[in-house]
């Protein structure tokens, strides 16, 4: 419980102050000429005065407010190799019951589990965080402990961007010499012409090898053709060129030779599709005699620019026959060869 001593002045207190130091110097001309009731009049001035600051006792009772911990669990793909899970879940265990006996703080959890806050842009630990903050105002977030293998993809570039301060811990379910290879793609092509090349771009990536890498064999498949096997120095980007044989798509997979020891395979291999398109698309159009169908396709046809269109339309019926030359039955051959 809490007491205070509050002024509200009914008229702005400039005005007060300026009335009440006129009304406190007449009362001390008039105490100096020893006035008769002099006394009186600057006693009725301070309580007027006082009467117009308008004084009161405010009285609270204010409850406090606890602190609120976020825990953020990392439940990734890349969380179920080894141990890793685990130990997740231990210490998940061990912070709820850290966290609850401590005074005057609740805790938060959020978890990132694939194909929800883990996109393909990899596992956003700070969104789940951000997320989970929504609606903490600032100065009651006590900390934050995320819970991961440090594969972390959204790490502000500075702690302004997060907009708490407060302290953040992690947690590591790995283990100290882990090794990994991995292959990562640049820049790799989406469309092509059919007939030309495509450029991709990747990397290898090592973990836990050392600063000094040899390099590795890469081999380069296009629709289970190899096509490509070089060297490549882990770290550094490499460009591949490959054709575009057919429409439809084309499949390009890049696999790096195996770690001995390392933690998982599957990263060491990755496939890259390609929608082969034609620069022009050649269309035969034949129709019989006028019908409204004919002409919405003529219309859709005609209008992509990537649609090179040949109409053909007969409009003599088969079923007349009176001597006509063929060679005069249309006003242009039909495109037999071209067919």
């Amino acid at each position: 419980m809490n007491m205070s001593l509050e002024f509200t002045p009914l008229i702005p207190l400039p005005v007060l102050l300026i009335l009440a130091g006129i009304g406190t110097v007449l009362v001390l001309l008039a105490l100096a000429s020893r006035s008769r009731g002099s006394v009186f009049r600057g006693l009725t001035l301070a309580v007027l005065v006082l009467a117009l600051l308008n004084p009161a006792v405010r009285q609270e009772d204010r409850e406090p407010l606890n602190d609120i911990a976020v825990v953020v669990f990392d439940r990734s793909q890349s969380q179920e190799i080894g141990e890793r899970s685990q130990r997740t879940t231990a210490a998940e265990q061990h912070l709820r019951e850290q966290i609850a006996g401590l005074a005057n703080t609740e805790i938060r959890t959020a978890t990132v589990r694939s194909g929800v806050t883990s996109t393909e842009d990899g596992t956003r630990l700070f969104a789940a965080l951000k997320d989970a903050l929504a609606d903490v105002p600032p100065e009651r977030f006590a900390g934050a402990v995320l819970v991961t293998d440090g594969q972390i993809h959204d790490v502000p570039k500075s702690a302004a961007e997060l907009g708490y301060t407060g302290p953040i811990h992690t947690l590591i379910t790995g283990d100290r010499n882990e090794r990994d290879r991995r292959v990562i793609l640049e820049t790799s092509p989406r469309f092509g012409i059919v007939g030309q090349s495509q450029t991709i771009r990747f990397r290898i990536e090592e973990t836990g090898t050392g600063d000094a890498s040899a390099p590795v064999e890469v081999t380069v498949s296009v629709s289970g053709t190899v096509t490509e096997r070089r060297l490549v120095t882990p770290g550094q980007s490499v460009d591949t060129t490959i054709d575009i044989a057919h429409g439809g798509q084309n499949l390009t997979e890049i696999r790096v030779k195996d770690l001995e020891g390392e933690l998982t395979t599957h990263n060491n291999r990755a496939v890259v599709v390609t929608e082969g398109i034609r620069d022009r698309l050649r269309v035969l159009l034949i129709s019989g005699e006028p019908h409204p169908g004919e002409r919405t396709w003529r219309n859709l046809l005609k209008a992509d620019a990537s649609v090179d269109l040949v109409h053909f339309t007969i409009l003599r019926p088969p079923e007349k026959q009176d001597g006509t030359p063929i060679k005069e039955l249309s006003l242009i051959a039909f495109p037999t060869r071209e067919l």
